[in-house]
């Protein structure tokens, strides 16, 4: 489900629905051939739709404004049953002039306890009695463009580098210890000796003692930044995707 308000201008940057189609067409030779869902710009998805794509998938992303649990009724997610649905990623959080408006329009007619069960943590805890294995959702509002950096770094290291849940979640929380893409293996060297002789020994064998190399220096870490952090990982850590 991408933007399925259509809540973004058409001269807003870092549009859901063109980031997403962007990550489609670079893994539809191996994943997203197989990706069934609704953007905004098609019609805007009934309940009944919402439950179910969380009832057939075995797995389901959220990519759009404002909070999640504002489009499926807590009343209506709890009475799900979905233990097929192994994964849950809720890039939601993130806000525009429109979405703004129609949210707190919204908020109004709500009690506190609904608002309460909108909240992140409470939103976590009820998908997972649903029989949700791992869920990977914001913990605070954050801007268009972290939450498509975040969607596009997630989806390279689940799908590409094969790591687990618990592994992506911890790569977006230290994103400088991430590999990059173009880092070479070091190359070894089969070479002998220059000297012709055993190692440590010359020509007319006297020996040569080895000196230590000098140990690299250890690069600074850069500053943190709050974004790092927004999102968390709820569940099992050890799940990981797999091309069937």
């Amino acid at each position: 489900m991408v933007d399925v308000n259509s809540d973004c201008a058409e001269t807003e940057q870092d549009k859901p629905e063109e980031l997403f189609n962007s990550l489609m067409n670079r893994y539809s030779q191996q994943f997203t051939t197989r990706w069934l869902g609704i953007m905004g710009s098609e019609y805007v998805p009934s309940v009944g739709e919402w439950e179910l794509y969380l009832t057939e998938s075995t797995s389901f992303l959220f990519y759009g404004m404002e909070r999640f649990m504002d489009y499926i009724p807590p009343s209506k997610l709890v009475t799900l049953n979905i233990p097929e649905c192994l994964m849950t990623f809720l890039f939601d959080m993130a806000n525009t002039s429109q979405s703004f408006l129609t949210q707190s329009k919204r908020d109004v007619k709500k009690n506190a306890s609904i608002l309460t069960l909108e909240k992140p943590v409470e939103t976590a805890a009820l998908i997972s009695l649903t029989g949700v294995k791992t869920i990977f959702t914001n913990q605070w509002h954050c801007a268009l463009v972290e939450n498509g950096t975040k969607l596009m770094d997630l989806m390279k290291d689940l799908l590409e580098r094969g790591h687990t849940a618990g592994e992506t979640a911890r790569y977006l929380f230290v994103p400088f210890r991430r590999k990059p893409d173009d880092e070479d293996e070091e190359p070894v060297n089969d070479q002998p000796p220059e000297n012709g002789g055993k190692d440590g020994e010359t020509e007319n064998g006297s020996q040569v003692e080895d000196k230590p190399e000098p140990e690299p220096e250890s690069e600074a870490e850069p500053e943190p930044e709050r974004g790092w952090y927004n999102m968390v990982c709820y569940g099992l850590p050890n799940l990981i995707v797999v091309q069937v």
